[in-house]
């Protein structure tokens, strides 16, 4: 018979899964029977420890062992070699009385997370795609199918899921926080999880993936929709579908801030990011009538026209930029600068007034950003400097408006949403901010938010007609118009 392709893979596997079985059953039948007992010596005396050696493990097939001891450190022996494979330092303040060793991950392991106040339980996440439990007060034998699975990742990332790192809430233990190889962070509460097995006897393992030609995904196990919540940059949503061949975001390290309430996330090479994990935040539904002037009067003019910004970054480099629009009678900067950070709440009832003047101190670093902006060309600078002056008057249009201004023009991974969040901010404070106004106009349309950029500019066009047939104004009216029908 001629086995090919699959099927020689198959038959491999099927052998190898035999195999190991025969084999563990050869070693528990084996593993001490009277003549062993009467050849047992002393064959080889293992030097490291510094301190009495209270604790041994073997691992399942007996090529490792690891001892515990007084001197706080444990130590993986390679027993065939009789050599320390390597010495961990635990960070103990007593003696080590017990030490174990687990195998259950297939590929290596990432992260360990411990809860202060649940001593006897560690969970791990590994390349495998899964995050385990593992409870002390239990026995436990790694095997092909160990029962302690408590999220599995390939059901839901796909067969390149691997779990970069975890971090347990200090403050509320129930609360796991798991970073994978996507850029979302996932919060799970523990009190939820069922541990449960994945048969990776059925999975062919392909480098840092696996490949299943018989499970489906759901297969694998899913958890509660209710038991997990996600996190993720407002620009960041489309940003795989767009950049997939591009590179690959994934999130290498997070923990929970002192009080529980924040979470810090580190995506690889991207940005960091703070989470508050008690305010999570849903993308907003903006109106833009909110702060629509009626044409050519202070009124408010209600126009039944929403636009939803939940935040996605297009690639850098594929448009003309940012046009300045220079406006005749315009209240301060002309080349309006942009927005970094987070714009602070603005409650809906904040008072408008265009004509009050900033603070001293304030007025001081908007002269000083807008220098490093114009002349300087220095947009991280005068981002800064526009942070702190903000900080003094958080209700002044125009700060949020050249802040936006200079986010555009630097253009670092977020740089065009945190603009948007600012020209929202400004027309908030100030609806007959025209720059604002145009500039988010145009950050929808970096964004590719197409629809929504074309509802902007027409809302722009009716709010101001005389700027209508400005030159930037029907430039971006035109890429808006060639994006519609590519």
């Amino acid at each position: 018979m001629e086995l090919r392709g699959s099927n020689i893979t198959s038959h491999l596997s099927l052998r190898s899964v035999e195999y190991r079985k025969l084999r563990k059953k050869f070693h528990r039948i084996n593993h001490v029977n009277e003549s062993m007992i009467h050849r047992l010596g002393l064959e080889k005396e293992l030097e490291g420890h510094r301190g009495c050696v209270n604790c041994l493990e073997w691992n399942h097939d007996g090529s490792l062992l690891a001892s515990g001891s007084d001197d706080l450190h444990a130590i993986i022996w390679d027993p065939q070699r009789q050599k320390p494979k390597c010495t961990l330092r635990t960070g103990h303040h007593g003696n080590i009385f017990s030490v174990k060793v687990y195998s259950c991950h297939v590929g290596r392991v990432k992260r360990l997370a411990t809860a202060p106040n649940v001593p006897y339980m560690f969970w791990s996440a590994g390349e495998d795609g899964t995050v385990r439990q593992f409870d002390l007060r239990t026995p436990h034998n790694c095997n092909d199918k160990c029962n302690n699975v408590i999220v599995n990742l390939n059901a839901y990332i796909g067969r390149h899921a691997e779990c970069k790192c975890l971090a347990v809430n200090q403050c509320r233990p129930e609360q796991l926080a798991v970073g994978a190889s996507d850029p979302y962070v996932r919060l799970y509460d523990l009190r939820m999880l069922s541990p449960h097995d994945v048969s990776f006897s059925h999975l062919e393992w392909l480098g840092h993936s696996w490949h299943s030609p018989t499970a489906e995904p759901d297969s694998l196990g899913k958890v509660p929709s209710n038991c997990v919540q996600y996190f993720i940059a407002g620009h960041l949503p489309a940003t795989e579908t767009s950049r997939r061949g591009y590179r690959t975001l994934a999130i290498t390290y997070l923990t929970f801030g002192p009080k529980g309430d924040e979470l810090l996330v580190n995506i690889g090479g991207e940005q960091v990011y703070l989470f508050d994990v008690n305010k999570a935040r849903r993308p907003k539904l903006y109106t833009l009538g909110d702060y629509a002037l009626q044409p050519g009067t202070n009124g408010v003019h209600k126009k039944d026209v929403s636009e939803q910004v939940a935040g996605v970054l297009s690639s850098n480099g594929t448009t003309n930029g940012v046009s300045q629009l220079h406006l005749p009678h315009s209240n301060g900067f002309h080349k309006m600068p942009s927005s970094d950070l987070p714009a602070p709440p603005i409650p809906k009832s904040a008072p408008v007034n265009r004509n009050k003047p900033l603070p001293l101190r304030a007025e001081f670093l908007k002269l000083e950003a807008n220098k490093f902006y114009c002349d300087r060309k220095d947009f991280t600078a005068a981002i800064r400097l526009y942070n702190q002056a903000i900080s003094i008057s958080p209700q002044s249009a125009v700060l949020y408006g050249n802040r936006a201004a200079a986010y555009m023009k630097r253009r670092w991974d977020g740089d065009l949403y945190a603009s948007i969040r600012d020209c929202h901010s400004a027309l908030q404070l100030d609806p007959a901010h025209r720059k604002a106004h145009f500039r988010l106009a145009r950050g929808l349309l970096e964004l590719a938010w197409i629809n929504e950029a074309k509802v902007c500019l027409n809302h722009f066009k009716e709010k101001f007609p005389e700027y209508s047939e400005y030159r930037e104004c029907r430039m971006l009216d035109g890429d808006i118009r060639r994006a519609v029908f590519q």
